[in-house]
């Protein structure tokens, strides 16, 4: 038992770079900021204007604009060239490695499962890729969406296996629309670009229909895999005693288990069909009764008739052969409890509590979870194994069917306190995708507990029920903590305490993440100027690669979405371009290192190509999600004066006091609603810069750390210019 396109040049160091829904060209904002900032700080390196630029201005025109929502994955580089003579930013990115069909059947899917698709189909070779593409691409509506959901989240390893066959998940599918036009408690209701399903629940002598979230139905009535199985067609009788995959055969000997227990039975037994024929609800709201209660009460009678409280020599996690053999413990329970809830149209996942040898159910209705075990007839009983047994969780999670885990401890243990694990490597940076696994001490004796994998951040949090001795163990590419293996190092020495949070951490010592090294340019004496980047960046999400532990393919890995993720940001001269891409130490003119969004202007410093870079090198299991939109100005019209036709939009007053030997204030106008600031010296260096987001304001300087002399202050909106000149005497 129990996981981007105009003309630059982007190159990846070792994965492609993914498009999401496209790459689109959309009006740029500019960025607004409620804070004044020192110089430099954000907007890149310090630039030198010339002197004859306080009283004459850039007419700053948009040349080019790159907007895209795009995926980086782990050692990967995304990458835009700002050419100068073509005035013109280019994005080029090589295809992951992808097939036609597989292409095509991205294409043909619904968009919010496009990226998805693109990750898992990168990761299996040609032969698997056409395989699966064909069955998305050959399915009638409205078996889509259902088929290239199982496709794009199933680990890729398993559906490389060769044991599971594209038609079973256009079977299954089918299925599933087939059993809903006969049940009476559930409809699927079908939108643009997804499917989910209502029911009609029971409540205080009313009845009312309630619609589940979008995932809530993919993962758990759609998805064909219930925990460490591989779903494939079964010969249900063929023992699995020794090979999980003994019993695989097509049909018509083989069968799929949402097929079978519908409508066939073994003799002196009745299919599900029959026990949900007459039910009207989905669950009564009943607690830990069968009659009554809907088709949760239903399953909970053909699970107790179908199957004894036993166990032999063989202990089968594939529903059909846990069907044939009419026998299975908890382990058995729990799988052939949500093979039986899922063809019922149920939503329905285990509860698994490994370090004390249990596991049950849960199912949802209404707005969440509820607890079920069927063999014991406890619906909606949270407590009853603590209360009522006195089990003492270390955790509790619940699987998801890629092999992920679902920390569900605070629904069933009165008392928890959480774990922040930190995973650093030898040189004390932070391990992405690292599995950190716990175990926990009863009776003096070691049992394993659960799993969970370390974001980009380096952490994995976990909720644990308090009051037992927790130990670790970290796993990674690079190498293990400890390092001996089937060996763990103490977390929690003693019984943790209800609502504390403990830190730890763990470090791989004999290993090394990859690492950029880089320093920060010297600006130049003198600033070419005449180009400007704008750049707005975010990173919402990134979606890490972690272990399924247990799972009858060895190696299997789920992909995890984490919300918020980061990533880092250059701007390069080709020569140092070209050093980063060979792994070599370079130099950024502008740098910022695993940031999570931005907003800056950068002007160029030379007559040279710039490259922005965004870059996912340092990391190994971790794809980056990014929002990205970049405009490249230039100024095209030289310098010239200002346009005649503003001078009474953008204003600013003399400094108040000047001379001043502290602070002076301003007042401004502009004529729109965001402009720019900044601050010159004689020598023509810009020393303090800041955004304008109000059209008439005043601005007070603090120049207690500037030295004595003549300083210039510009307002601009973009179109208008405006300048005051005021005098520090310290």
């Amino acid at each position: 038992m129990r996981y981007i396109i105009l003309v630059f040049v982007l190159v990846v160091l070792c994965s492609p770079v993914f498009a999401g829904d496209g790459v689109t060209t959309k009006n740029f904002s500019p960025p607004v900021s409620v804070e004044w900032e020192p110089a430099f700080s954000t907007y890149g390196p310090q630039m030198v204007i010339h002197p004859e630029m306080f009283y004459k201005s850039l007419r700053w025109e948009l040349a080019d604009s790159v907007s895209a929502h795009i995926v980086v994955p782990p050692g990967s580089t995304y990458s835009i060239l700002a050419d100068i003579l073509d005035r013109s930013l280019a994005e080029c990115s090589p295809e992951p490695y992808l097939t036609e069909p597989a292409r095509n059947a991205i294409e043909h899917s619904p968009g919010w499962l496009r990226q998805d698709l693109t990750i898992t189909f990168s990761r299996m070779n040609e032969i698997f890729q056409d395989m699966f593409a064909e069955v998305i691409l050959e399915a009638d509506s409205p078996y889509v969406d259902e088929i290239a959901f199982s496709v794009a989240r199933m680990p890729a390893e398993i559906l490389s296996c060769s044991y599971l066959s594209p038609g079973l998940l256009l079977e299954n599918a089918e299925d599933i629309y087939y059993q809903a036009s006969l049940l009476n408690y559930v409809e699927l209701v079908e939108y643009e670009d997804y499917t989910t399903a209502r029911y009609r629940i029971a409540s205080d002598d009313d009845t009312s229909w309630v619609e589940i979230p979008r995932d809530i139905y993919y993962w758990y009535v759609v998805h064909p895999k219930i925990t460490d199985e591989t779903p494939m067609y079964l010969d249900r009788f063929v023992s699995l005693a020794s090979d999980p995959f003994a019993g695989y055969n097509e049909p018509p000997f083989g069968a799929w288990w949402r097929s079978f227990l519908w409508s066939e039975s073994d003799a002196g037994y009745s299919p599900l069909c029959e026990y949900l024929d007459t039910i009207d609800v989905l669950w009564a709201g009943l607690h830990n009764t069968i009659d009554g209660n809907g088709a949760v009460g239903a399953v909970t009678q053909f699970v107790q008739d179908v199957l004894e409280f036993d166990s032999g020599s063989e202990r089968p996690h594939q529903p059909l052969r846990i069907y044939t053999l009419h026998m299975g413990r908890c382990g058995e329970h729990e799988d052939f409890t949500v093979a039986a809830a899922r063809t019922a149209l149920i939503p329905s996942r285990g509860a698994e509590a490994i370090s004390t040898d249990h596991v049950w159910n849960e199912f949802y209705a209404g707005i969440g979870w509820h607890q079920w075990e069927p063999v014991n007839t406890y619906v909606d009983d949270y407590f009853v194994y603590e209360d009522g047994w006195g089990k003492v969780f270390a955790s509790v999670y619940a699987p998801r069917s890629d092999g992920y885990t679902e920390n569900v401890t605070y629904n069933y243990s009165h008392d928890t306190c959480d774990i922040k694990v930190y995973v650093l490597d030898g040189a004390g940076r932070r391990v992405d995708g690292a599995d950190v696994i716990l175990a926990a001490e009863y009776d003096d004796h070691l049992y394993f507990d659960t799993w969970g994998t370390t974001a980009s951040s380096g952490v994995a949090l976990f909720r644990l029920g308090a009051g037992v001795r927790m130990y670790g163990r970290v796993e990674h590419p690079i190498g293990s903590y400890p390092t001996s293996p089937s060996t763990v190092a103490p977390l929690l020495s003693g019984p943790g305490s209800d609502g504390r949070t403990y830190t730890r951490t763990m470090n791989i010592s004999s290993g090394r993440m990859p690492y950029l090294y880089y320093t920060e340019a010297e600006p130049p004496d003198t600033a070419w100027g005449m180009m400007k980047l704008v750049v707005n960046y975010s990173v919402p999400y990134e979606k890490v690669l972690g272990t399924s532990f247990f799972d009858d393919v060895d190696g299997a890995m789920y992909i995890q979405r984490v919300d918020s993720g980061s990533i880092y940001l250059f701007a390069l001269n080709e020569t140092n371009y070209s050093l980063y891409l060979a792994g070599e130490p370079f130099e950024a003119y502008f740098a910022e290192p695993e940031a999570d969004s931005g907003n800056f202007e950068f002007i160029f410093p030379r007559e040279e190509n710039i490259y922005l870079v965004l870059s996912n090198y340092s990391r190994m299991r971790t794809y980056e999600t990014i929002d990205l939109d970049v405009k490249l100005y230039d100024g095209t019209s030289g310098i010239a004066e200002p346009p005649a036709r503003r001078p009474e939009m953008v204003s600013i007053s003399p400094g108040y006091p000047n001379p001043f030997n502290a602070r002076t204030s301003f007042d401004y106008s502009i004529g729109g609603s965001s402009g720019r600031l900044r601050i010159y010296n004689l020598a023509g260096e810009c020393v303090f810069h800041c955004n304008i987001t109000e059209p008439v304001g005043r601005f007070t300087w603090d120049a207690r750390d500037f030295p004595s002399g003549i300083y210039l202050v510009s307002v601009t909106d973009g179109e208008g210019f405006a300048r005051s000149r005021v005098l520090l005497l310290k």
